[in-house]
């Protein structure tokens, strides 16, 4: 998972979740997912958006890009 800060002009600054699937028969539940991560994080830290791919893209040295 990596987490980018997004900014709207009408929104202001947006915590955009990007998932990498495991198993793209049975993605996990999104709500349930977030009501996971507002257990474990502050509420200003629960990304407001999450956007599942198939891969992160990776730099050559390994990094997530």
């Amino acid at each position: 998972m990596a987490v980018v800060v997004h900014h709207q002009p009408s929104a202001g600054k947006q915590l955009i979740a990007y998932c990498e699937l495991v198993d793209r028969s049975n993605p996990p539940d999104v709500a349930e997912l977030k009501a996971k991560l507002k257990q474990a994080l502050p509420y200003y830290m629960v990304p407001s958006a999450l956007v599942y791919m198939d891969a992160l893209p990776i730099t050559p040295n390994g990094k997530v890009d």
